[in-house]
């Protein structure tokens, strides 16, 4: 009886373990990339930035950060990597060839979670529907974004370039985008901490009660292996 029961203990840890890495899995995944939802259109031979940002904000300057194309078709699982940054250097050896020294990063701009790439003479061969990727440090993958770029000769320099300047934009309210931030990190920080303090009582109970069970069952096996003992004795000292 008392094997069975230790047996439970390896079982018990398993689970215990198993239900400690959901409580930290939305933790290590609250960041998310946003890219565009809107096209971003320009005319060959001007310089265009695609937008990819992580939320909420984070030094992202020692992490990995892919832009790829990948395939429309979505035949192959291998994609054309455009431009690769890892170790805060860029790995030229994986990109296409017709990218380097023309796609970048913003350095300043990883500092503040910023991973938009800037594409220097744009050419008719790079519309495509571009994918953001990112790893972290502990290497967990963030969930992608994705831009499509439209290369359109007809449309006019000036009005493109004009309409792809930050300043153009509606300039977005950072302190509410910082709190509403904050509020989710630390929602789901209480959140984990209140599971984890259940997960831990209730193991403790559960680890009290195998522990009662087990000194049971040591009782009942002893005094059922004492018990013929005592009857011998009693018939010994009954025939005396």
């Amino acid at each position: 009886m008392g094997r069975d029961v230790g047996s439970v203990y390896p079982l018990f840890f398993c689970f215990f373990t198993v239900c400690l890495a959901l409580v930290w899995t939305p933790v290590q995944g609250k960041y998310q990339l946003i890219g565009s939802d809107e096209p971003i259109i320009a005319v060959p031979g001007e310089d265009v930035t695609l937008p990819c940002h992580l939320d909420p904000e984070e030094d992202v300057q020692d992490w990995t950060v892919e832009w790829s194309i990948p395939d429309p078709s979505e035949r192959q699982s291998q994609e054309d990597v455009v431009f690769l940054y890892r170790t805060r250097m860029e790995l030229h050896g994986m990109m296409i060839v017709s990218y380097i020294g023309r796609a970048s990063l913003f350095v300043d701009g990883l500092k503040h979670g910023d991973m938009s790439l800037k594409i220097r003479n744009v050419t008719l061969e790079d519309e495509a529907r571009y994918k953001c990727l990112s790893l972290t440090l502990d290497g967990v993958k963030i969930r992608e974004a994705f831009v499509q770029l439209v290369v359109d000769p007809n449309l006019k320099a000036s009005t493109t370039e004009t309409s792809l300047l930050p300043t153009d934009l509606p300039a977005p309210d950072l302190e509410e985008e910082t709190m509403s931030s904050a509020g989710r990190s630390r929602l789901a920080l209480w959140i984990s901490l209140g599971v984890f303090i259940i997960l831990l009582v209730a193991s403790a109970f559960i680890l009290q009660r195998l522990h009662q069970n087990r000194n049971v069952n040591w009782m009942l096996l002893f005094h059922t292996q004492t018990s013929p003992s005592r009857r011998k004795l009693n018939l010994t000292g009954s025939e005396g």
